[in-house]
């Protein structure tokens, strides 16, 4: 019988790790010990390629299948996620201690009873690979809403690098906060919440970006926004043939039909858009050319890609859906490399309908050599791909979208342009911007030559960083004491304070919110609240001492931690030690007011009454 449960969760520093952990002790059946070596060949065949692991893991000792459940794990989580922290020790022949990283305790340790579950499976050969790589796409599906995408990897890459710590902001998915208090930069995935509301409440539709677009005098191709059958015939003799349908308000190519010539295809296209939970389509004008994406952060011009619809190329043998099959087989079908950009090509009604317009079915068997495009539009998110045209942009486009990202007030932003060459002005091409997006995907700059971590510090720029910090480790008996001593600091605009379930910033007082999703919750509400205002410019936080034996820190890192708890474990002292820049000072609570370093945070803290 194997077992999983948790025995801790550490959501700071720890022992264990300096990042938050779940830590589980998992009981494994000996006999599944014993023949891990075939269990691990097993999960490895069944992983597609994407379990990124080295082999030393499994050979050798008896602890591999443990090691190699916690790195599986890790490496779905990473699915959508960037988690480091993974561990695990023996504490018995069939006894094993694990831990690894979260951004969603409930997740990571859902991804350990996955991993566990894949070995059993394998061991007594109960496995069905569809069903396994079904219920696999569905909790990665679930960690998108948890955890940071691959765009807020980029950002989150460069904090790391950067020692800029990382939290969940305002309480609300795939919103991150990257700084403390005033070093704040806060950000939906690649929009930072600077850019203008305006602005971006306009990309969200379609029909309202195209009137900007003309009023700024861009050039945007003919549309009609459809709401019924009823108007779709006038829309077609206004705009003509070729056309494009397409839902006003979705994103990724979701409901966009291409290259329709005739007015059946319209009507087809028009009940395929409809279906993507849009109260209205567009009807737009079919514009010649390639499509490009122009990529512009804190208004500049970054980096161009070319996208391109995906094909196939016949072998006289073999059908279009055979060959589709055979070009997914090297595509990923769960995505732990971020350097690589190629995706599943996406099967559905748009590609079939853009099969018939070229007169093929997905049953047709091509002529050895023959190129067709299986779908019409060049989104990576369905198939397509793209490569670096940077050096190509001719200088009046990149003029006008720099302009324009300015004018609208958006600070991360991607205009998606078509024209049958980007190195001419579009007055000579017939050129066409048709969409610009307040979040647009932009891990694609790094086909063109930029890193994760140099992407990451172009989203962040130069605001997130750290606040001067301290931390006091209170016996529980005293915190009334602490809490006078601290309020005692003063109640400048910018100075505040903070305990586990208690917040202050100048002369107000804050109320954390004590809920928190996920089966754990989350036990420093007050020190979350209290960092998330960007007023703030020097704080002090105090944490009852068995909170933190049994939480570890709340904070990765202080200026200084004044210990007050007496004789801490010897390994807890360590993760003291290893938090405090300054050296940690022991000592009683009532000796701190007495302290020459603690005067001087009063001192610090009471600068900012001062006017400037």
């Amino acid at each position: 019988m194997n077992t999983l449960e948790v025995v801790a969760l550490f959501n700071g520093p720890s022992p264990l790790a300096a990042e938050p952990v779940v830590v589980a002790d998992m009981v494994v059946d000996p006999t599944l010990l014993d023949n891990r070596q075939t269990v691990l060949a097993g999960i490895r065949s069944l992983s597609d390629g994407w379990f990124p692991v080295d082999a030393e893991i499994a050979i050798g000792a008896r602890d591999g299948l443990p090691a190699f459940i916690a790195h599986w794990a890790l490496a779905l989580l990473n699915c959508e996620g960037l988690l480091h922290a993974c561990g695990w020790q023996q504490l018995a022949p069939d006894r094993f201690r694990l831990w690894l990283g979260f951004h969603s305790a409930e997740l990571t340790f859902t991804a350990l009873q996955l991993s566990l579950k894949l070995a059993e499976q394998v061991h007594d050969g109960s496995i069905d690979a569809t069903i396994w790589r079904a219920e696999l796409a569905s909790f990665v599906n679930r960690c998108k809403v948890r955890h940071p995408d691959s765009q807020a990897r980029s950002a989150m890459v460069a904090a790391r690098e950067d020692d800029i710590p990382v939290q969940p902001a305002f309480g609300v998915a795939r919103v991150w906060q990257y700084g403390w208090g005033a070093r704040t930069r806060v950000m939906f995935e690649t929009a930072p919440a600077e850019s203008g509301h305006l602005g971006s409440t306009i990309t969200r539709n379609k029909q309202e970006t195209k009137t900007l677009l003309r009023n700024l005098g861009l050039p945007t191709p003919r549309s009609m926004v459809i709401t019924d059958v009823a108007s779709l015939e006038n829309a077609v003799e206004q705009i003509g043939f070729p056309c494009v349908v397409k839902p006003t308000n979705l994103e990724s190519g979701a409901g966009i039909i291409n290259g329709l010539r005739n007015i059946e295809d319209v009507r087809r296209a028009l009940n395929y858009a409809s279906g993507f939970l849009s109260k209205e389509v567009i009807l737009e004008a079919h514009v010649e050319g390639s499509d490009y994406r122009l990529n512009l952060i804190d208004g500049v011009l970054v980096g161009t890609v070319r996208r391109d619809s995906p094909v196939v190329t016949g072998d006289g043998r073999s059908t279009i859906s055979e060959l589709v099959a055979r070009v997914n087989l090297h595509r990923p079908t769960l995505k732990t490399d971020y350097t690589n950009f190629s995706t599943q090509i996406l099967i559905d009604d748009a590609a079939v309908l853009h099969l018939a317009r070229q007169g093929y079915t997905l049953e047709s068997v091509l002529a050895d050599g023959a190129v067709v495009t299986v779908r019409g539009n060049a989104n990576v998110s369905t198939g397509g791909t793209f490569r670096d045209v940077s050096a190509e942009v001719h200088p009046s486009i990149r003029d006008a979208v720099e302009s324009l990202a300015l004018t609208a007030d958006l600070h991360v932003t991607g205009f998606d342009y078509l024209t049958t060459d980007v190195s001419r002005p579009w007055d000579e091409t017939g050129g066409a911007f048709i969409e610009m997006n307040d979040c647009p995907a932009i891990d694609c700059l790094n086909q063109c030559g930029y890193s994760p971590f140099d992407v990451g510090r172009m989203l962040l720029g130069q605001r997130p960083g750290r606040i001067p910090l301290d931390l006091i480790i209170v016996p529980k008996a005293e915190m009334d004491a602490v809490e006078q001593l601290v309020s005692a600091l003063g109640d400048a605009p910018t100075f505040g304070w903070a305990s586990a379930s208690m917040a202050k910033l100048g002369r107000a007082k804050l109320n954390p919110d004590p809920t928190a999703p996920g089966m754990f919750g989350y036990p420093w509400p007050g020190v979350r609240t209290l960092l998330a205002h960007r007023r703030l410019e020097r704080a002090v936080i105090f944490v009852e001492a068995s909170q933190f034996l049994h939480h570890g820190l709340p904070i990765d890192r202080a200026q200084r931690i004044w210990n007050c708890a007496g004789n801490l474990p010897d390994a807890w002292k360590q993760v003291l030690d290893r938090a405090s820049v300054e050296p940690v000072w022991h000592g009683e609570a009532a000796q701190l007011a007495r302290h020459a370093g603690w005067q001087a945070l009063g001192q610090a803290s009471a600068l900012s009454t001062v006017p400037a």
